[in-house]
C-alpha cells in the first residue's frame, strides 16, 4: 500500500518564510532580533543554533501529521500562562465588575477623583486603564495625575512614555509643554529650557500654527531662561513673544518682564521702551505697578525730571492696593498707619528683582545694580553681616570651623549675607518673603539647612520654642516701623544667652520713635530699640554704629522729588545685639 508523502501545512510555510525574512544574519550563526520596548526598538544578539534554523529542504507539499500529546501540552501551557496575566492584573479578581470596566470608565472615574482632590485613587485608575490599552493620552493623564500626587520622576517617565507613543512630532507638544513646566516648578530650569526649546522647533515648522500659542512658548522659555540666570536669553524669548501675542493682558505682561531683563543686563534704554509699552497695555489693576517701574528706569537712566514726573502720575491715581498706596506714603505722608509695616506684596516684588540681579552682578557686575540699590537704599550690605560676625566671635568665643551655633536668619534673601557664617554654624535656617530669592539661595548658595518662603514673624510660630542660639536680621527689619512684634518672636525662639543681632537705618528725632523713608525702609532711633529691649527684659549685649554712603535723596522741595547728589552723604546704620537673659516674656 503507498503512502503519501507527508507534507507540512500552508501557514506552517508562511510562519517559516516569516522567521526567514524576519532574522537577519550578523555573522555565522548569529542573528540580530528587533523587539518593541517602551516605545523603542531594542537590539540583541541571539545565538541561532543550527537545531533550529531553518531547512528549506524540509518545507514540502504533503500534509502534517498531528501529534495529539503536543497539542495537550500547547493547551496546558495556554492554560497556565492565562492564569498567571490574570493573578497579574492590578485588580482584585474577587470583584468581577472590575473585569467588565472599559478604558472609558476608568478614564471618567479617575477625572472625578481629581476633581475632589484624591490624586492617589486617580493614578490607579489610570493605571487600571492603561492595562486595558496603553497610549499616549492616558500616559499624559496619569503623568498629569502623579505631578499632583507629587511624584516627579514618575510623572517625567510618563510624559516620556507618552512622547514614544505618538506618531507625529506636532502630537508630542502638549507633553514636551508639561514636562517644562514640572522640570520649572523643581527647579530645573536648564531641562525645563530644553523642552520649550523643542516645543518652538516643532511649532515653528508647522504649517498650522497659531501664532498665540507660539507667544506662550516663548514665554515660558524666557520665564524658565530667567531662573537660570540666562536673562539675554529671557531677553530674546521675550521680545520674540511681543511680536506673537495679541491680547492687551499678554503684551503688558510680557514688555514688563522684558523690560526687567533689559534692566538687569543694564540697557537702560531698552528697559524704558518696554516699560512704556507695559503701561500703555496694563490692565488697571497693575497700572500703577508699572508705570512706578517706569519712573525708576527713568532714574536709573540718568533722567530724573521724567522719573519724576512718572511718579508724580502714579501718586495722583487712586490705587485700592496696599502696595500702591505705601510707595505714595513713603514719598509724601512718611507713615502708613494701617500696618506700621511694608506690605508682603511690595517686599516679595523688590527682592524677586534685586535677588536676580545680584546673582547678575555676582557674575559679570554691573552699574545698573549700584544705581537699583541707592534707589531703594539697599546700603551696608557688605559691612553689616562683617561686623555682625566680628562682634560674635569676639563675646561668644567662636571660631571658624567650630560649627556649634544653631543660626535663625530672618530676611534672608539669596544667601549672601550668610556665606561668613557658615563655618560657625551647626544648623541655619532661613525665611524671607521673596520666592526668587529664595530659589536662588536654595540652588546657587546651598549655605542653608532649610529654607522658607514666607513672613518671618509668622515663620516663628512653627520653630521650637528655645531652640536657637543666634537670631539674625541683617537690613531687614527696615520693612517694620513698630519692631515689637519681631522682637516678641525673637526673644520666643532663642535659648536662654542667646544672642538677637540686627541693624537698622538711623533716625536722630527727638519727636517720634521710627518713621518711613523714601526708600520704602523704616528708621528708627536708639532710643526706640533700648525702651523695646527693656520691656521685653532683652539685655543690650553690644551696640555699634557703621556707616555707608547716599547718592541720592529726596528734595524738601513742594512734591518731595527724587534728586542726585552732587557729593555722597554719609548715612548710620544702629547694629545692635541683644541676650535673652530668662524663658518668660
Amino acid at each position: 500500500m503507498l503512502r503519501r508523502p507527508i507534507k507540512t501545512s500552508s501557514k506552517k510555510n508562511a510562519k517559516a518564510r516569516k522567521h526567514a525574512e524576519d532574522a537577519r544574519e550578523v555573522d555565522e550563526g548569529a542573528y540580530l532580533l528587533h523587539s518593541k520596548g517602551s516605545g523603542e526598538v531594542l537590539h540583541s544578539e541571539v545565538e541561532f543554533s543550527a537545531e533550529y534554523a531553518l531547512d528549506q529542504d524540509s518545507i514540502t507539499d504533503g500534509y502534517e501529521v498531528n501529534n495529539s500529546m503536543g497539542w495537550f501540552n500547547c493547551e496546558c501551557f495556554l492554560s497556565l500562562l492565562l492564569v498567571g496575566v490574570l493573578v497579574a492584573l492590578p485588580f482584585n479578581l474577587h470583584n468581577t465588575k472590575d473585569l467588565l470596566q472599559s478604558r472609558e470608565t476608568y478614564l471618567f472615574q479617575a477625572a472625578e477623583m481629581i476633581k475632589v482632590g484624591a490624586c492617589d485613587d486617580a493614578v490607579m485608575l489610570y493605571e487600571r486603564a492603561l492595562v486595558v490599552q496603553e497610549n499616549a493620552f492616558i500616559h499624559n493623564q496619569l503623568a498629569d495625575a502623579l505631578s499632583k500626587c507629587g511624584r516627579t520622576n514618575d510623572a517625567l517617565d510618563h510624559y516620556l512614555s507618552g512622547i514614544r507613543l505618538e506618531e507625529t512630532h506636532r502630537r508630542k507638544v502638549p507633553s514636551l509643554v508639561s514636562m517644562g513646566d514640572l522640570y520649572q516648578k523643581i527647579g530645573e530650569y536648564a531641562l525645563a529650557v530644553k523642552s520649550f526649546d523643542t516645543v518652538i522647533l516643532i511649532l515653528g515648522d508647522s504649517k498650522d500654527q497659531k501664532q498665540s500659542e507660539l507667544g506662550e512658548i516663548y514665554i515660558k522659555l524666557a520665564k524658565a531662561a530667567t531662573g537660570m540666570g540666562n536673562y539675554e536669553q529671557a531677553l530674546d524669548a521675550y521680545l520674540s513673544a511681543s511680536k506673537l501675542v495679541t491680547s492687551d493682558a499678554l503684551i503688558s505682561e510680557v514688555n514688563y518682564r522684558m523690560g526687567h531683563c533689559a534692566a538687569i543686563l543694564g540697557r537702560t534704554d531698552t528697559a524704558v521702551i518696554a516699560l512704556k509699552k507695559a503701561a500703555a497695555k496694563a490692565p488697571p489693576s497693575q497700572k500703577a505697578l508699572y508705570l512706578y517701574e517706569l519712573a525708576y528706569a527713568y532714574f536709573e537712566s540718568g533722567d530724573y525730571d521724567r522719573g519724576n514726573d512718572g511718579l508724580s502720575r502714579v501718586f495722583a491715581m487712586q490705587s485700592m492696593y496696599p502696595e500702591d498706596r505705601y510707595a505714595k506714603a513713603a514719598f509724601h505722608d512718611h507713615v502708613f498707619p494701617q500696618l506700621h509695616r511694608a506690605p508682603s506684596q511690595y517686599v516679595s516684588t523688590l527682592f524677586d528683582v534685586h535677588a536676580h540681579r545680584s546673582m547678575f552682578y555676582a557674575k559679570y557686575g554691573a552699574k545698573s545694580f549700584a544705581d537699583f540699590q541707592q534707589l531703594h537704599g539697599l546700603l551696608f550690605d557688605k559691612i553689616v553681616p562683617a561686623t555682625i560676625k566680628s562682634i560674635l566671635q569676639r563675646k561668644l568665643g567662636v571660631s571658624d570651623g567650630d560649627h556649634w551655633l544653631d543660626i535663625a536668619d530672618f530676611g534672608s534673601g539669596e544667601g549672601s549675607a550668610i556665606a561668613p557664617f557658615r563655618p560657625l554654624a551647626n544648623y541655619i535656617f532661613g525665611v524671607d518673603l521673596s520666592s526668587a530669592a529664595v530659589d536662588i539661595a536654595r540652588r546657587v548658595s546651598g549655605l542653608y539647612d532649610e529654607l522658607q518662603v514666607g513672613d518671618f514673624v509668622q515663620a516663628t510660630e512653627s520653630l521650637n520654642e528655645n531652640s536657637f542660639d543666634v537670631v539674625l536680621a541683617m537690613n531687614s527689619l527696615q520693612y517694620f516701623g513698630d519692631l515689637r512684634q519681631v522682637f516678641e518672636s525673637s526673644y520666643q525662639i532663642l535659648r536662654v544667652g542667646g544672642v538677637f543681632c540686627f541693624n537698622i537705618d538711623t533716625l536722630e528725632s527727638p519727636d517720634t520713635s521710627f518713621t518711613l523713608k523714601f526708600t520704602g525702609r523704616w528708621a528708627h532711633t536708639p532710643r526706640y530699640i533700648k525702651q523695646v529691649a527693656a520691656d521685653l527684659r532683652f539685655e543690650i549685649y553690644q551696640h555699634q554704629v557703621v556707616s555707608d554712603f547716599q547718592h541720592v535723596g529726596q528734595s524738601n522741595a513742594e512734591g518731595g522729588y527724587l534728586v542726585p547728589f552732587d557729593q555722597p552723604q554719609t548715612v548710620y546704620s544702629d547694629v545692635f545685639f541683644l541676650r535673652k537673659l530668662q524663658d518668660d516674656v
